[in-house]
């Protein structure tokens, strides 16, 4: 795909190696063709061509990434290998612009090597070259590696072991049938955490057909943390899909949390249908695992 969608928006980075907490806030993952990477906002995408790193080879890489050969024109001379480099962006919801920008970079094995990486925050080149150079050199430390399948999930420093109902949509999106969804990215600074959530709020609001019932500030206990959390109920009953058609659910109660977390900071979007279970917390068990309601 030629753009991303994302959540959560980007904190600057500076060089990694003088970056302490830069191992704690990224989260990787292998599939089949394709490495995936969030930290500080950032989603990022790396995907490995056995194609020579001329017009030709390119074609199929650039159509991959519905690009056309013709548009690799631009070069980054300070990445130290050939390479072309694409950039676009668009408008997502209003104040909201998504900036893409693709690394196609030849490796030392004379192959092709795609690097996506997407913010909805001002782009950092800085880092989006320092990030490029780690994979190129496969320098991306395994011990941010999840699985499709893993027996715990790693949230944001502390470990609890997954259901075998629930399973990735996204790298940091977890989803458990019944039992809720969460969805979170971290970050080093609280502002842009919090700016990871006000651009969650803008897409939800621009969503077609959906209604806002509630809209509240709430008090959570987060990771062990007292914070406000935002409480909406959305109506989803003006929506055509098959997810509500076959489910038969109306609502989606949404909570949007920005916490210090284990030195970082967590943004965080927890919610569950109104068809799921719900026990005697006023929760799902997934959003249990991280949060509690506070009693009055």
């Amino acid at each position: 795909m030629r753009h991303f969608f994302v959540l959560f928006v980007l904190c600057p980075i500076v060089g990694f190696s003088q970056d302490r907490g830069f191992e704690t806030r990224l989260q990787s993952l292998q599939n089949t063709d394709a490495a995936f990477h969030t930290i500080d906002g950032y989603i990022i995408t790396s995907q490995l061509f056995e194609n020579k790193f001329d017009a030709k080879g390119l074609k199929k890489p650039a159509r991959k990434y519905e690009l056309n050969v013709d548009e690799l024109k631009v070069s980054d001379d300070s990445l130290g290998h050939k390479n072309y480099v694409v950039k676009s962006s668009k408008i997502i919801a209003d104040g909201i612009v998504q900036s893409d920008t693709y690394y196609f970079v030849e490796n030392k094995e004379k192959n092709v090597l795609v690097v996506g990486l997407s913010t909805m925050d001002d782009p950092n080149p800085a880092f989006e070259r320092r990030f490029t150079k780690m994979l190129l050199d496969n320098a991306i430390p395994k011990s941010t590696y999840t699985t499709m399948e893993p027996d715990s999930i790693n949230f944001a420093g502390r470990k609890f072991k997954r259901s075998s109902s629930c399973y990735w949509t996204f790298l940091n999106t977890l989803q458990c049938p019944y039992y809720g969804e969460i969805s979170w990215s971290v970050h080093e600074k609280e502002n842009t955490a919090s700016k990871a959530v006000a651009a969650q709020f803008a897409v939800t609001k621009n969503r077609k057909n959906v209604k806002i019932l509630q809209d509240d500030e709430v008090d959570i206990i987060f990771e062990s943390v007292p914070v406000k959390a935002r409480k909406r109920v959305l109506d989803f009953t003006g929506v055509t899909g098959l997810l509500t058609a076959m489910s038969g659910v109306k609502t989606l109660t949404a909570y949007y949390v920005v916490a210090p977390v284990r030195g970082n900071y967590v943004a965080c979007v927890l919610s569950y249908w109104d068809k799921d279970q719900i026990n005697a917390s006023g929760l799902p068990p997934l959003l249990e695992e991280v949060m509690q309601l506070k009693q009055p």
